[in-house]
């Protein structure tokens, strides 16, 4: 068995995969609201399905589809931020 040629990116020039496997994609993102791209990847692979998209390509699905929130990064707390907020060292060399 010699070595398939593919593409770059799953699908063709709009990154889009294979309709039936967008299909399924997203049908398993209604079904299961809190499945994320990797349960989803694994959830097609135990499916049987031949060619199993990447973890990316099923975000992009689902992004591309309506199906995913992007959520706002949480901002880390200013205490535990090293060395700032005019906190000084136990030796006392940074303040």
């Amino acid at each position: 068995m010699g070595r398939v040629p593919h593409g770059r990116h799953w699908g063709g020039p709009d990154g889009a995969g294979p309709a039936e496997v967008e299909a399924r994609v997203c049908e398993l993102r209604r079904e299961h609201p809190g499945w994320g791209p990797r349960r989803i990847e694994h959830q097609l692979a135990r499916a049987g399905l031949e060619a199993v998209p990447s973890r990316s390509a099923i975000h992009r699905c689902l992004r591309r589809h309506g199906l995913i929130e992007l959520r706002r990064r949480r901002k880390r707390r200013e205490e535990f931020r090293r060395f700032g907020g005019g906190v000084r060292c136990s030796c006392g060399r940074w303040s």
